[in-house]
């Protein structure tokens, strides 16, 4: 999923409780992920990465990276969206970033089918 990334949205908060207790809460409750793929991430430091499909939704990709605390979703044109966790004196900044990974050709066609900003 090397591509040239356009940040579209972010948007993030602060939860109070520690990192590690978020990032179990975030890899139990995540809809893209099965429990078989939460055992492996459980049981590896390597990033996780699956591709999904779905029946009349194509494919989702997916990549788990235990030591940034991260989780991408990526569709099969334009979307990606990362949810981040990093420490904060209060918690647990937690942020959402949704990127147009779109091609140069098409990336303009993006907010014809997304919707307005």
């Amino acid at each position: 999923m090397s591509t040239v990334l356009q940040t579209k949205w972010i948007v993030s908060g602060v939860i109070e409780a520690p990192v590690q207790n978020v990032w179990e809460v975030l890899l139990e409750t995540h809809p893209h992920l099965s429990e078989q793929d939460r055992q492996t991430i459980k049981g590896s430091s390597q990033l996780f990465k699956i591709t999904h499909r779905e029946a009349g939704q194509g494919r989702t990709h997916l990549e788990v990276d235990k030591q940034q605390r991260s989780i991408a979703v990526q569709g099969e044109w334009w979307y990606r969206g990362v949810y981040r966790l990093e420490p904060h004196p209060r918690g647990t900044l937690l942020t959402y970033s949704v990127y147009n990974v779109a091609p140069p050709v098409s990336r303009w066609m993006v907010s014809l089918v997304q919707g307005p900003e």
